[in-house]
């Protein structure tokens, strides 16, 4: 028969379990299903409820499963398929005419109730062989607070640079945002978005596993004694 503690540590792993939820991730790769750019059009589609690589004539990764309960939306932002963004191809730019510096894009990832969206890192080509800069870059949350800056961002003018979260931002919802400043607003290429979707335990399961982990830690301590 096992011990009352080995019982309670084998809830509480199942606890641990359900309060990391069941992580899976997606990487936007702006492409459609043919390896092509994707058009204007695509954009009020691309990046929803993704549960596989080819999809509603769109292309993705998947590197750690599917995020179905994840939508994507954007903001002064426009798809571009040819080469010349560094190493990157099939990217997003930041575009409006007339443009101001004031006039973010944005990529925005929402989760559905009961879920989180986490997001892991994306990538900026520079345009033209030449050292680029983002005045503005932020990842911010549903209540508007940014969670990541980096700005001023100076994108090199070969390859890509890469932003990696060893821990991945959590939210609601998640929103990058990026501006430069200038006429020329479109030397800066997004690509290669991996985010990923987490299951928000009940209240009843969290309220759980905080009493297994009391009455483990109590339980230990009487056997200490």
């Amino acid at each position: 028969m096992r011990s009352f503690s080995n019982v309670v540590l084998a809830i509480g792993a199942m606890g641990l379990g359900l309060l990391a939820g069941s992580a899976q991730g997606s990487v936007l790769l702006f492409e459609t299903a043919a390896g092509g750019a994707l058009v204007s059009g695509d954009l009020p589609t691309y990046g929803d409820n993704v549960t596989a690589v080819t999809q509603g004539g769109h292309k993705y990764a998947l590197t750690e499963g599917a995020t179905p309960n994840v939508t994507a939306s954007y903001l002064n932002t426009i798809p571009y398929g040819p080469g010349g963004y560094g190493d990157l191809s099939n990217i997003l730019y930041r575009y409006k005419s007339p443009i101001t510096a004031a006039d973010f894009m944005e990529l925005k990832l929402t989760a559905d109730a009961g879920y989180k969206v986490r997001l892991h890192s994306f990538q900026f080509g520079a345009y033209g062989a030449a050292v680029r800069t983002l005045d503005i870059l932020e990842v911010r949350d549903e209540s508007n607070a940014v969670l990541y800056s980096e700005s001023p961002n100076t994108v090199p003018a070969t390859g890509h640079d890469s932003n990696v979260f060893g821990t991945p931002l959590v939210g609601q919802s998640l929103t990058i945002r990026f501006s430069e400043s200038g006429s020329n607003n479109y030397n800066n290429g997004l690509d290669n978005v991996v985010f990923s979707q987490v299951v928000v335990p009940e209240p009843a399961s969290a309220l759980l596993f905080g009493s297994v982990c009391y009455l483990a830690t109590t339980n230990s301590r009487r056997r200490c004694r």
